[in-house]
């Protein structure tokens, strides 16, 4: 056995990323122009939820300042309505690739042209997928696995959020410079101390850029070095990692002072977990995290193949508190999981082993633990996608090679039975994705489809109301409101699933249905107008004494609704307590008309 591994090792060295077949060059474009093809649609798309914040109304990006040093120096969103909120996200790389987008666009802001280069860097992210499966996997048909690895993750459902999301070409740069960086570090048996020492300067610059793409690209460096180590040769390994680790520790380094200098912190703060509180305890936040993980990673987006962008809050999934049995079993199984993996790779170096603990580092640690911008972030893209694509991969190429072994008609080509194999596979991801793209097509779409699959969340119709308003669709906006209503409203006893920002969606829900209503139902508008007040006054807690600008709205409705209910004094009394908070011009020119301009 160890005279077979040995062997299969020196295979995978030999096929090294630099030694590139014409079969390769060939698979290369297939994939690339197969994954361009497959999103051609999303050309036709609008900006959605975030774009717009990046792009047009990012009074920071260098299409407006004119200084491209600009990203290097603020916040993602610095600039933006969501600035002060959004401090630490630190995204220069991002910010760079769409300030020239613009300029290749004629110094325009057409989303043709940004969905366009967000479709050729996907079509790249599946190249690389390929040549990393090509070097590492030390399977004996690793060149058929690569394929398989590659196909799965073109057309993996999963990363329509990136493709599809401008603002989300954070994650393909990423997963783009981690991966050629990896491909780098991987390198070509047998070469010169000048092509090691170029690849020793290369890979630590493209490391570095993906850190400043997203921030989550961190947890590359580790699976890097790991491999590097017991991919093959130990004695090599020896020899270079230190090597590797010193330029890659530099390359973090001069990463985490931009970013402190940048947005004044080394990494995301804790507190910016959009899921957990920062009065939960380490055990609910442990048990929630690994069900969240099972049912909404697991369950929802590999095998139910149910995707919801929206899905950030709490309304969806109670938390463990106190435990419960589905919560512990997750927990338990995950670490097991991991245990076992650890166990296998440290004892025989199986890449099944490696490949799980990569998925569950890069995905259930960094999404819920590790302070790396990307807590609360419900989705599995590129990163931890990159592993389910390999294992279900490596799944299909023993299947075949077990079929082929037991049935006459195909015997000696398990090559063909694999291929066979992920037809199916690759045919249920692929209509899947080109059946769920439309999603992206717009926000009310985006939000409309959110509220069907994530029926408890009050957010996602929220959402689809705000966005039915502004296009004056007044009628869909409150349809959409009152079904948040009436969750906020089931809800409100349960204090543990607001936070700031579901208090103020259910107190402007409130405010918007009780205006609607309060000249054929004032009583009822009364009570609603009640109601968004006692949200805004515990918004006033959640903020420190800070006055909302907009409570001056169900003053404004509560003083009409008591008019309209003939309580002229009521509604008088209402408009001066509202006076005395904040201006308003309807609420004085109402009582004007009480009052007699007195």
């Amino acid at each position: 056995m160890k005279g077979e591994d040995r062997e299969l090792r020196r295979r995978a060295a030999e096929a090294g990323p630099g030694n590139l077949s014409r079969a390769d060059r060939i698979c290369s474009v297939l994939l690339f122009a197969g994954a361009v093809a497959l999103y051609l649609p999303s050309l036709r798309y609008e900006f959605t939820i975030d774009d717009p914040l990046v792009t047009v109304l990012n009074r920071n990006m260098p299409t407006s300042t004119g200084d491209f040093l600009a990203p290097f120096r603020t916040s993602l969103y610095s600039g933006t309505e969501m600035g002060p909120t959004n401090a630490y996200l630190f995204r220069p790389l991002l910010m760079t690739s769409l300030s020239i987008n613009y300029r290749l666009a004629g110094n325009t802001y057409d989303p043709f042209s940004f969905h366009l280069a967000n479709i050729v860097l996907f079509g790249l992210s599946v190249v690389v997928v390929f040549l990393l499966a090509r070097a590492m996997l030390r399977e004996g048909r690793s060149g058929l696995a690569a394929v398989l690895t590659a196909t799965l993750f073109m057309v993996f459902p999963s990363h329509l959020e990136s493709v599809c999301n401008v603002k989300n070409r954070e994650e393909i740069l990423a997963f783009l410079f981690g991966g050629v960086s990896w491909l780098l570090i991987l390198g070509k048996p047998g070469e010169g101390t000048s092509r090691t020492t170029a690849r020793l300067v290369a890979a630590p610059l493209l490391f570095l850029m993906a850190l400043l793409s997203k921030e989550s690209a961190l947890l590359l460096l580790p699976c890097m070095l790991i491999w590097e180590y017991v991919k093959g040769d130990r004695s090599r390994a020896r020899r270079t990692l230190p090597a590797w680790a010193l330029s890659m520790a530099v390359a973090t380094a001069m990463y985490l002072g931009m970013r402190h200098r940048a947005v004044g912190s080394w990494l995301s703060p804790h507190d910016a977990n959009t899921f957990f509180g920062p009065g939960e305890g380490a055990l609910v936040r442990v048990l929630s995290s690994a069900r969240i993980f099972v049912k909404y990673y697991l369950w929802d987006q590999v095998f139910a193949l149910k995707l919801d962008p929206n899905f950030s809050t709490r309304f969806i999934l109670p938390l463990e508190n106190p435990p419960t049995f589905i919560g512990v079993a997750c927990l338990v199984a995950l670490a097991g999981a991991l245990v076992f993996s650890v166990w296998e790779f440290v004892r025989v170096g199986s890449p099944w082993a490696f490949w799980v603990i990569f998925f569950l580092v890069n995905s259930f640690f960094v999404f819920h633990f590790l302070p790396l911008g990307t807590a609360g972030a419900f989705r599995l893209m590129f990163t931890p996608s990159l592993a389910l694509c390999v294992l279900l991969a490596l799944g299909i190429v023993s299947l075949g090679r077990a079929t082929a072994e037991r049935i006459e008609r195909v015997r000696g080509r398990p090559g063909l039975v694999a291929a066979g194999l992920l037809v199916p596979v690759a045919l249920c991801y692929g209509l899947t994705t080109l059946n769920r793209m439309g999603i992206w097509k717009d926000d009310g779409t985006i939000y409309s489809y959110s509220a069907a699959v994530g029926r408890g969340n009050p957010m996602s119709y929220y959402a689809a109301g705000q966005h039915y308003g502004q296009k004056g669709q007044a009628e869909k906006k409150l349809d959409y409101y009152g079904r948040a209503l009436r969750i906020f409203i089931d809800r409100e006893r349960d204090p543990e699933v607001f936070d700031e920002r579901s208090r103020d969606a259910f107190s402007v829900v409130a405010t918007e249905i009780a205006y609607a209503r309060v000249d054929r139902n004032p009583r009822e508008a009364l009570d609603l107008a009640n109601v968004a007040l006692g949200q805004f006054s515990r918004l006033q807690a959640l903020r420190k004494g800070r006055i909302d600008p907009n409570v001056a709205g169900p003053y404004y409705v509560k003083a009409l609704a008591y008019r309209n209910l003939g309580d002229v004094r009521g509604s008088i009394e209402t408009c001066r307590a509202a006076l005395a908070i904040t201006p308003h011009a309807g609420i004085e020119q109402l009582l004007r008309s009480l009052t007699g301009g007195g």
